[in-house]
C-alpha cells in the first residue's frame, strides 16, 4: 500500500520510508502544501492509500485509511490512536 504523509511530516521521515522500500508520496511534494482538504480528501478517495497526519481526520475519506499521529489498527480508520 502506498504512503502519503500529511505536510506536516519533515521531508526527512519520506527518505527514510522510501530507503527502507517503502512507497510514500509527501502532500508538500505533490504541490499540495495548503490545499483545502476537499483536494486532499478528493485524491484520497480516488487513489488507495495510507494517509499518515498529525491533523484531525475528517470522517469524509471512504476508501483511504486516514490515520491520525500514525498509530492504528489497519482494520479501521476509526480506530486510529495518538
Amino acid at each position: 500500500m502506498r504512503i502519503l504523509l500529511d505536510e506536516n511530516f519533515p521531508l526527512a521521515l519520506l527518505w527514510k520510508l522510501q530507503e527502507e522500500g517503502h512507497q510514500v508520496d509527501h502532500i508538500i511534494l505533490l504541490g499540495l502544501r495548503g490545499a483545502p482538504d476537499r483536494a486532499i480528501t478528493n485524491r484520497l478517495n480516488s487513489e488507495d492509500l495510507l494517509f499518515l497526519t498529525h491533523d484531525q481526520v475528517s470522517g469524509t475519506v471512504s476508501h483511504s485509511l486516514a490515520c491520525h499521529n500514525f498509530a492504528c489498527n489497519p482494520k479501521s480508520a476509526d480506530n486510529c490512536t495518538d
